[in-house]
């Protein structure tokens, strides 16, 4: 009953859909590789170069993707263009960014008489913005949220089948509708959970032995991703300029055991035990078919997107990192390889204790990156440099690139 209800449901949506699969759109390849040349400037602290590529990528393209003009805005500010910065701002707020959205040192630096005419068109701006959303849609995409939500402490099967009834709507819907508009899902215009786990799915079936799935019982026998894959419908949307190539890499990732698809390509291991760090990466030939797949979905190359996560040029260096407090600390909380493996019967005890671990990890981290003797002029008026940690942090840079690993003491 559930079920039929569902599809009346989606059939009432359709018929006041708008279908967007037939707009004749241009590549929107050129526009990522701009996007690229402007956040490689921006971890180089060239903002003027940044802010230059940014301005002549949304002159060039409609459609701009909202992390692009937040950090096109922050370089705007940087560079003293207070009047694009402005701009900038109000077309997020057009995409449905709230003034809480605009926080840290940099937006604060935006003249008073800027703030104070953002203020004013706020409202309209905002109204206009819900008025363009299908609230209907949403609503369909928020209650699949819901329903998954609900059940995934339930049994599998039951689970996977509601999956593949979710992953048929969503095909429909987006076959006819395209994508939302907004940025109702945690500032994305559909929620990364239901998509990830709609690819879990399909990834878990396409490795079903190793996953132990038996496909030739029900509700395995009867799926078939390869007529309502999404993968297609969205990497259309990503070259129309819709949709963000790493909300697409994000759904792709999950459950897969393909390297070539997985985000995380580089990894650092770091030994307190030796007090060593060791960089992890692919073979070069297995590094080019990453990178071919990478580039099919708009993103960068891995070496790009590695120099954007600053975190490794600035805390994780052999010479630089906190091996002696790591270790001191990790004795004074009593954190090893044999505690955890004694508490291996009491879970309780156990996630405590690795808690305590990652905190005082995450602790150690902060206080060596504020207080490294890192700065970067800027043309703020009264304003000081900036920690380098401090003022890149304030960007919004995709950091899944390298995964970090700690190997905690033996004892």
């Amino acid at each position: 009953m559930i079920k039929i209800t569902f599809y009346l449901l989606l059939l009432l949506f359709l018929q006041t859909a708008s279908t967007t699969s037939g707009e004749n759109s241009r590549s929107y390849i050129p526009y990522y590789k701009a996007i690229n040349e402007a956040e490689l400037c921006v971890v180089e602290l060239n903002f003027n170069q940044a802010y230059k590529i940014y301005s002549k990528a949304f002159e060039q393209f409609d459609k701009h993707q909202r992390t692009d003009l937040y950090n096109a805005s922050l370089c705007a500010i940087l560079t003293g263009n207070n009047h694009q910065a402005k701009l900038w701002i109000k077309e997020l707020i057009g995409l449905g960014f709230a003034l809480p959205s605009f926080k840290g040192n940099i937006f604060q630096q935006l003249p008073l008489n800027e703030w104070d005419d953002i203020k004013s068109v706020y409202d309209s701006l905002h109204n206009v913005y819900r008025a363009s959303l299908d609230l209907t849609y949403l609503a369909a995409l928020d209650t699949m949220r819901i329903r998954e939500q609900r059940l995934v402490q339930g049994a599998q099967n039951r689970y996977d089948s509601l999956l593949y009834m979710h992953a048929k709507v969503l095909h429909h819907l987006i076959t006819e509708k395209g994508i939302p508009k907004g940025t109702e899902f945690e500032e994305q215009p559909l929620p990364l959970d239901v998509f990830r786990h709609h690819f879990g799915l399909r990834n878990r079936l396409k490795y079903n032995m190793l996953n132990g799935i038996d496909t030739v019982a029900e509700p395995y026998k009867s799926m078939c991703f390869k007529t309502y894959d999404l993968e297609t419908l969205l990497k259309e949307a990503v070259f129309r300029g819709e949709l963000s190539p790493n909300f697409v890499a994000a759904c792709i990732d999950h459950s897969e055991l393909d390297r070539t698809k997985q985000q995380g390509v580089f990894e650092i291991s770091i030994d307190l035990n030796t007090k060593t760090i060791k960089y992890l990466e692919p073979e070069p030939k297995e590094l080019e078919l990453i990178d071919a797949q990478r580039i099919s979905l708009g993103l960068e190359s891995c070496r790009d997107a590695a120099k954007k996560d600053i975190e490794v040029a600035l805390y994780y260096n052999q010479e630089k990192y906190p091996f002696d407090e790591l270790i001191r600390r990790s004795k004074e909380i009593g954190y090893s390889k044999a505690a955890i493996i004694a508490l291996s019967n009491n879970i309780v005890e156990r996630d405590k204790l690795t808690m305590a671990f990652l905190d005082m990890v995450n602790e150690i981290r902060r206080e060596i990156l504020y207080n490294e003797n890192f700065s970067a002029k800027n043309h703020l008026e009264n304003n000081p440099v900036f920690n380098k940690w401090e003022l890149l942090k304030q960007f919004r840079l995709t950091k899944s690139i390298v995964v970090k690993h700690i190997e905690p003491l033996e004892r």
